[in-house]
Parts: structure tokens; C-alpha cells; sequence
């Protein structure tokens, strides 16, 4: 055998090897980070290569390059706290359970911003989007109302719009992920507990300690 062959050989052998060893989840990973910082338009071979592994390997487990796409960039850590947004209000505090809303948001959204920014920026169709990205930024408003409403029966609160509430937090608390994206660092002076905090301090000063009447924003969305 030319050594040129034997070369092959053993490429070829670790290639196998390689192929059996690499999980899905390790795949992914690094075909999100490749997207992420690429675009949609990167070749397929370079994540390949990246991993060690070949294009073949690499569409035996993902179908396509869309198929590989969308489910490296499904979203993170949804499932455990968008049940808790349904379910409450659970705290006794107001101010509490507005916090640890708020932390829920903070985390997710900086788990998965690139993801939307990515996303968006790819050109596909919404219809080919991963299932729970679909309209979940509309869903995510109408949910976070629909909490403001139920802590304002709760916690007997002055009248809340729940919808323009739900704008506020989730506007403030991306425009501070998306800048340190941009900038690839924190505001100088501006850490993401001080911003959770005073977003949690004025919508708890601005709504507390008074009748609680609904507004009829929040009626229609209760309706719904």
C-alpha cells in the first residue's frame, strides 16, 4: 500500500470513528454557533469539517441544510418557565413575583436572542421556522398580559394594561441584550441586575396599593 493510501486509510478511519462518537446534541451546538456567526448562507462543508466528520455523515442525522438550520436554532429553556407565566401568579410579594418574572425573561431571551436575530436574518419563510418560534414573540405578549391581569386580581393592584406592560418589559429587557450583542460587552455601569431591578421597581411603584379596576384591554384579552 502507497503511503498516500494508507494516509486515505486512516483519514477514512477516523472520519468512521468520529461519525460514531459525535452525538446530535454535539452537532447542533456547533452548527449554531457556525450560523450564528456566519448566516444561513454558510456551506454545510464547513460545519462538516468543523466537527471532523463529512457532508454525508452530516445528512444522515440532518436530512437537509434547512433541517440542520432550524433545529440548531430551536429555542432554549422555554418549556419550564412559560408554564410558570401560565400558571401565575404564585408569590405572596407583588414586587417578588414581578422579579422573578422578569429573571425568567432575562435568561431566556439571552438564551435565545441570537436565535431570533439568526432567524429573521436567514431569508426563510415563517412556515418553515422551528414549530415554537412561529408567533411566539405575539403569544409571548398576550401570555405576559394576561399575568399582569391575574396579579392585578391578586394582588389588588391599581388598573393594569396588561398589554402595554408586557410591551415595556420585553422591549426594555431586549434593547439591553441586543446593544451588548452589537457591542460584545455590557453598558459601562449597567449590569443585568440593575436593570431587572428598576424594570421590577417601576412597574411595582407605578401599579401598587390601589383598587383594582380592569382595563378594557385586558377584558378583551381575557375573553379570548
Amino acid at each position: 500500500m502507497t503511503p498516500k493510501k494508507t494516509i486515505n486509510l486512516i483519514k477514512r478511519e477516523k472520519i468512521m470513528s468520529r461519525k460514531r462518537s459525535i452525538s446530535d446534541a454535539a452537532i447542533l451546538r456547533k452548527a449554531r454557533s457556525i450560523f450564528v456567526e456566519k448566516g444561513y448562507t454558510v456551506s454545510t462543508q464547513i460545519i462538516a469539517n468543523s466537527l471532523s466528520i463529512t457532508q454525508p455523515v452530516l445528512f444522515q442525522r440532518f436530512e437537509s441544510k434547512n433541517n440542520l438550520f432550524t433545529k440548531s436554532l430551536e429555542l432554549k429553556g422555554m418549556p419550564h418557565w412559560f408554564k410558570l407565566l401560565k400558571k401565575g401568579p404564585v408569590k405572596e410579594s407583588y414586587e417578588e413575583e414581578i422579579r422573578t418574572t422578569i429573571d425568567h425573561l432575562y435568561d431566556f431571551f439571552e438564551a435565545n436572542h441570537v436565535s431570533f436575530v439568526t432567524l429573521a436574518s436567514s431569508g426563510l419563510p415563517k412556515n418553515e421556522y422551528p414549530k415554537e418560534h412561529g408567533n411566539f414573540i405575539t403569544i409571548l405578549i398576550s401570555e405576559l398580559s394576561q399575568w399582569f391581569y391575574r396579579c392585578g386580581q391578586k394582588y389588588k393592584t391599581k388598573n393594569i394594561n396588561g398589554h402595554a406592560l408586557a410591551l415595556i418589559v420585553i422591549g426594555g429587557i431586549q434593547s439591553d441584550i441586543l446593544v451588548s450583542n452589537i457591542t460584545k460587552k455590557k453598558i459601562k455601569t449597567v449590569s443585568k441586575e440593575s436593570i431587572a431591578s428598576e424594570i421590577t421597581r417601576l412597574i411595582f411603584e407605578s401599579t401598587k396599593n390601589e383598587s383594582f379596576v380592569p382595563s378594557k384591554n385586558n377584558e378583551v384579552l381575557q375573553q379570548k
